[in-house]
């Protein structure tokens, strides 16, 4: 977070706001709130995003206790972890299931219907069976065994739209509402030219994207040590796995 361009709330500019660490301290008046907007790497090659109403003024980093009051949007939020991955365009959705080496084309089970797909492996439960999002053309569709750069050998399926129209999920048993209950909350202490200015609350959502949660969290506290062999960068910039010292990039007023 390297601030180069920030505003006051009535539009001028201002010098970068640096994080830095400090004890916790009690809640002071604000003036105006700042909604920040995080998309962060799961270890699955996923990312969970998430927008966060937090108040402006930030001068330290830590966790808070659960008590604490801090307002929230309701998000909605998405992981990783599925068994297939699938990708939408405005006329077809390909779906692809990865495979092992072994696996021939009479062990794959592929049941379509306009409304419903079932995929996956005999003698296995299905890694995809449900409603599908919209209507599909059977017999326009297909399916193959291809090697993907990425996901190498796969099952490829591609699912021809009854009406094209992007498709929010693959099927309607994945719009499920995300657990917002908090099981963390931190936050960070601003200062401006080193004069406190105040605290943005963080509420982690930890039952939707738990990786992302905890790796937020160790770098609100910088309880985790750098390891020359995973940390690189760090290492070679004799910097510690925190945000202290950290300034925000930019801060747009009413953004979001």
């Amino acid at each position: 977070m390297e601030a180069t361009r920030t505003m006051t709330s009535d539009g001028r500019k201002c010098p970068g706001r640096r994080l830095a660490h400090g004890a916790m301290i009690s809640p002071m008046s604000l003036s105006w709130s700042l909604v920040i907007a995080l998309c962060l790497p799961l270890g699955d090659g996923s990312a969970a995003c998430a927008s966060v109403q937090a108040v402006l003024p930030i001068s330290s980093v830590a966790g808070l206790p659960m008590n604490s009051k801090i307002s929230h949007l309701p998000l909605r939020l998405r992981g990783g972890g599925l068994p297939f991955r699938y990708e939408d365009s405005w006329k077809d959705i390909t779906v692809r299931m990865p495979i092992e080496d072994a696996i021939k084309g009479r062990d794959i089970v592929y049941k379509l219907t306009p409304s419903s797909l079932e995929l996956g492996l005999k003698g296995q439960a299905p890694f995809v069976s449900g409603e599908l999002w919209d209507m599909v053309k059977t017999d326009d569709s297909i399916w193959e065994i291809e090697t993907h750069p990425k996901l190498g050998r796969c099952v490829t399926v591609q699912l021809v739209k009854a009406k094209g129209a992007k498709w929010d999920y693959l099927l309607k048993s994945e719009d499920v509402p995300p657990d917002l209950t908090i099981t963390h909350q931190c936050f960070l202490d601003i200062e401006i030219d080193g004069e406190s200015q105040g605290r943005i609350t963080v509420a982690l959502y930890g039952k939707t994207c738990p990786k992302t949660v905890e790796n937020f969290r160790a770098l609100c506290t910088g309880e985790v040590a750098v390891d020359p062999e995973k940390h690189k960068r760090s290492s070679a910039a004799g910097k510690p796995l925190t945000y202290k010292g950290s300034t925000f990039h930019r801060v747009i007023p009413q953004f979001m």
